[in-house]
């Protein structure tokens, strides 16, 4: 048997070398892609597929001056719609809301939704028209046989702000006694 050259030892052990670096790469890749898909997982509520709350706060951190105004919602009566119709009903519906057209945010601009406390209750970063855009939301509750109250105020980059000012005209147009609903949250 002829002895191999080095030339000949050197190539075979840099196309092993290049083996080793592609099933690696091929791992790494695969381990990229689970840890995507988990992070999708906790960031995207799965009842209505808009971002988790700490998704929203990071979101918020990253974004915040693409922002200038925050609206805050609560779902009306969705317990008794649960009653009646189902959550999964009640979730499909709320999904289809907020997730309105494109082609029906003329002037809105970018948005970024998010839950917040509970599932009645969503936070949204936007810019543009904010009574168009309450308006609009309203109108996408409606069409799937649902209301919600709305406060919308400007946001200058405090998130917890301008959810508790937003969420106190909310609770006052319910005519809820804020501190009390307080308690009652926890």
């Amino acid at each position: 048997m002829p002895k191999k050259t080095t030339t000949q030892t050197n190539k075979k052990d840099r196309s092993n070398r290049v083996k080793e670096n592609f099933s690696e790469l091929d791992e790494l890749r695969r381990e990229n892609r689970e840890l995507r898909e988990m992070v999708d997982r906790l960031s995207i509520d799965p009842s209505y597929g808009i971002l988790t709350r700490q998704a929203l706060e990071l979101e918020v951190s990253l974004r915040k001056k693409e922002f200038n105004k925050l609206a805050f919602l609560d779902v009306d009566y969705l317990h008794d719609f649960n009653e009646n119709h189902g959550h999964e009903e009640a979730n499909n519906r709320i999904r289809r809301a907020l997730h309105f057209r494109s082609t029906d945010l003329a002037g809105i601009g970018n948005r970024v939704t998010g839950k917040y406390y509970s599932g009645d209750e969503v936070a949204i970063l936007f810019d543009g028209d904010p009574e168009g855009f309450c308006k609009r939301q309203e109108e996408a509750f409606e069409s799937e046989g649902m209301s919600i109250t709305i406060a919308w105020v400007e946001f200058t980059g405090n998130f917890d702000k301008a959810v508790k000012a937003a969420k106190k005209i909310v609770f006052e147009k319910k005519g809820y006694r804020t501190e009390k609903r307080a308690i009652l949250m926890g």
